[in-house]
C-alpha cells in the first residue's frame, strides 16, 4: 500500500473520532429534551415592586399562572397530625418520581418526619387547591450526607415521591445541568419563582427576573463577608440594592435559566440562604446544581434513565481504538 493510501486511512479514522467527539458534545446538550418546556413562554413581566420588602415570603414578584413554571412546587409541612400543612419550602420538579430543594428544608428535626410534610404542584395558591393541583405524600427523604448547616456546603436534598406525579400542562420537570458542557454554553434569561409564605396576604405563586452577582462581589465584606463558596452563586437585582427575592419561606425553590442552544429550561440553582430579604447587599444565594449532578443521578437511580450521550461518550473511544487498530493490520 502506497503511502498516500495510508494517509486516507489515517484521515478517515480522525475524521470518524472527530465527528463521534462532536456528536457526543450535541448530545451532551440535547439530551432529556422532554424536559425544561414551558407552554406559555415568555411570560409576560410587570414592574418589580422594589419597595414590597417583608420577611418570611416572596417580594418583588408578579403573580402567575402555575403553566407558566410547571415545575415550581410547595413543600408544605405540619408540625403534628392535628394540624393544617402549610407552605414550608419551594422545590423543583426533576422527574415523575422526585423533587430537588435544599437540605436545610429537611435538616430540622421537626421536618425529617415525612408523614408531616406534602408537596403540592400545578398550583397558583399554596393554600388553596383547584383542578390542577397535584398533591402527593413523601416516601423517602435523601438530604446530601456532607451537608454542613454552619457552612451551608452541600445544601441539596431529594424528596422521593408517591405515587409519582403525572405530567401535564402544570405540572412538568425542569432539566438538571451538568457540569461540563451545558455549563460551557451561555445561559439566557434566569427567573426566580416561590410562594408567600403564611405570614403574608396571600400565597399566590411569583415569579422575578434575576441577574447572576459575581462571587468576588458577593463576598465582600460590606456584602456576604465570604459566606459565598465556590459552589454557590448569588442572585438578585444586577445593581444589588434590593430588588426581587425570594424570602426565608422560599428556601429551597429554583433559579430557572433558559438555555438558547435547545430551547430548554436547566435549574441553574437552588436556593439555600437568605436574611432579611430585598435588603441591599444581601442577595439570595444559591447552591449550583451542576456541581451536584452525578450525585442526583445517582441517588434518583432508575428514574433518570441513562441519556443517549452518555452511551455515546462510552462508546466513541471505543470505536476510535477499533478503527485504529484495524488500520495497523491494513497498513
Amino acid at each position: 500500500m502506497n503511502s498516500c493510501a495510508k494517509l486516507f486511512i489515517l484521515i478517515a479514522i480522525a475524521g470518524v473520532c472527530v465527528i463521534l467527539y462532536l456528536a457526543t458534545l450535541e448530545e451532551h446538550v440535547t439530551a432529556d429534551l422532554n424536559c425544561g418546556n414551558r407552554p406559555e413562554r415568555p411570560s409576560t413581566m410587570m414592574p418589580f415592586d422594589y419597595d414590597d420588602y417583608g420577611g418570611g415570603r416572596f417580594v418583588g414578584g408578579t403573580p402567575i399562572d402555575p403553566s407558566i413554571w410547571p415545575w415550581q412546587v410547595s413543600i408544605m409541612h405540619r408540625p403534628t397530625a392535628a394540624d393544617p400543612f402549610q407552605h414550608h419550602c419551594g422545590g423543583a420538579i426533576i422527574s415523575q418520581d422526585w423533587i430537588l430543594t435544599a437540605a436545610v428544608c429537611v435538616h430540622a428535626p421537626q421536618h425529617r418526619l415525612s408523614s408531616n410534610l406534602i408537596v403540592k404542584a400545578g398550583t397558583t395558591d399554596a393554600n388553596h387547591n383547584d383542578a390542577n393541583t397535584q398533591e402527593l405524600q413523601i416516601e423517602r427523604i435523601v438530604p446530601h450526607k456532607r451537608f454542613n448547616p454552619i457552612t451551608l456546603r452541600y445544601n441539596i436534598a431529594l424528596l422521593k415521591l408517591k405515587p409519582p406525579l403525572v405530567f401535564n400542562t402544570f405540572v412538568d420537570g425542569i432539566c438538571i445541568p451538568d457540569n461540563s458542557n451545558v455549563e460551557e454554553h451561555q445561559y439566557g434569561i434566569c427567573h426566580i419563582t416561590g410562594y408567600a409564605g403564611p405570614n403574608a396576604n396571600t400565597s399566590i405563586l411569583q415569579e422575578a427576573e434575576v441577574k447572576k452577582i459575581g462571587n468576588p462581589r458577593c463576598n465582600m465584606p460590606t456584602w456576604w463577608n465570604y459566606k459565598v463558596a465556590r459552589d454557590m452563586f448569588c442572585m438578585s437585582h444586577p445593581s444589588g440594592m434590593g430588588g426581587p427575592d425570594g424570602c426565608e419561606m422560599n428556601l429551597g425553590g429554583p433559579v430557572s435559566c433558559f438555555m438558547p442552544v435547545n430551547n430548554r429550561y436547566y435549574v441553574y440553582g437552588v436556593r439555600v440562604y437568605t436574611k432579611d430579604c430585598g435588603v441591599p447587599r444581601r442577595p439570595n444565594i444559591y447552591l449550583k446544581v451542576s456541581n451536584h449532578f452525578y450525585w442526583i443521578q445517582r441517588e434518583v437511580g432508575d428514574s433518570a434513565p441513562p441519556s443517549l450521550h452518555q452511551f455515546t461518550v462510552a462508546l466513541w473511544p471505543f470505536v476510535c481504538f477499533l478503527l485504529s487498530s484495524l488500520a495497523k493490520m491494513v497498513i
